[in-house]
């Protein structure tokens, strides 16, 4: 009877083993593909976005002068950099404030302040250099 408990504890302790090894090497997988993911572009080596077509609206002082195709030109490359970069605040910031709507608002500000404080670009006359502004 003991030699039968015996065996039991050593076949819960070897599948309980079996279970935290597949576990830990599922989620090292799992974060492994995360990071290669080809949908996501690194925005600062492409040069994204493309920067045709720029005179689709007049420029307002609202938008400091530029057109709202120029301003979702910039909303959309910080987008992409905040996807790159896996920054949940550069996401949130441009997707839940409007999105890719042509408007400088305080979504773009907090975006732009972000990438800034996180070293990913300079500030906003960065993403002007950029994209050729």
């Amino acid at each position: 009877m003991e030699a039968q408990k015996n065996i039991g504890k050593w076949v819960a302790l070897s599948v309980g083993l079996a279970l935290i090894l597949g576990a830990g090497i599922y989620g090292v997988v799992k974060l492994i593909n995360r990071d290669k993911d080809d949908s996501i572009v690194d925005p600062l080596a492409t040069g994204f976005p493309d920067t045709q077509n720029l005179n689709s609206t007049l420029p307002t002082d609202k938008n400091k002068g530029f057109t709202t195709d120029q301003i979702k030109q910039m909303q959309s490359y910080l987008l992409e950099i905040g996807k790159y970069y896996n920054n949940q605040v550069i996401i949130d910031s441009i997707q839940l404030t409007g999105g890719i709507d042509g408007n400088l608002g305080e979504g773009f500000e907090t975006a732009i302040i972000e990438a800034r404080d996180k070293g990913y670009l300079v500030g906003y006359e960065d993403v002007l250099l950029r994209l050729g502004y």
